[in-house]
């Protein structure tokens, strides 16, 4: 006790803010998280990213379809690690030098994977957005799916962008 202090003073929507049970009550989205970063040094480690990205990139042709492969390796990605920041870390490290490759600036690989990677995991039920959300907002995550459309319109315009060209930035000859 604080001397001074008077405890009924304090709104009661503080005092329930302040006694939810704190760290404790994270453990799930932190155990999600830490274990999304473990598959992924596996995975990586193992060689398996090399090994998927070869296959990919063999239906690669235009510049849409890098960014569809993108799109693709994002989601995929979330859906496996449950992960947003694996979700953009581990494609964007994958497509980097073929985006180089392919004479496109660095900003159309890092729209694509925001686009793709970080904005559908809150739609993952198992993911560590998608556990935050349902337990704050207290519905399951595919009820309020129909009503996050900014988590899959990103991904297609991503998409619709990369076929038609609209704001794909090209590397100029004259760059360092």
């Amino acid at each position: 006790m604080i001397t001074g202090m008077d405890i009924s003073a304090i709104p009661e929507e503080v005092v329930s803010l302040v006694t939810q049970g704190g760290m404790q009550s994270m453990t799930s989205v932190i155990l999600i998280a830490f274990s999304a970063f473990a598959f992924a040094g596996i995975i990586t480690k193992a060689g398996a990213l090399e090994v998927i990205m070869s296959a990919l990139l063999k239906f690669v042709k235009r510049t849409g379809d890098l960014i569809l492969s993108t799109v693709v390796s994002c989601i995929t990605m979330a859906l496996v690690t449950g992960n947003s920041y694996l979700s953009i870390i581990v494609p964007g490290d994958l497509f980097k030098e073929t985006y180089k490759k392919k004479n496109l600036h660095a900003k159309n690989l890092s729209r694509t994977l925001e686009d793709s990677g970080t904005v559908v995991v809150p739609l993952i039920p198992w993911s560590s957005a998608g556990v935050y959300m349902a337990g704050v907002l207290g519905v399951s995550t595919l009820s309020y799916a129909p009503w996050a459309i900014f988590c899959y319109l990103g991904f297609i315009f991503a998409i619709i962008l990369g076929y038609t060209g609209i704001g794909i930035t090209r590397i100029s000859k004259n760059a360092d």
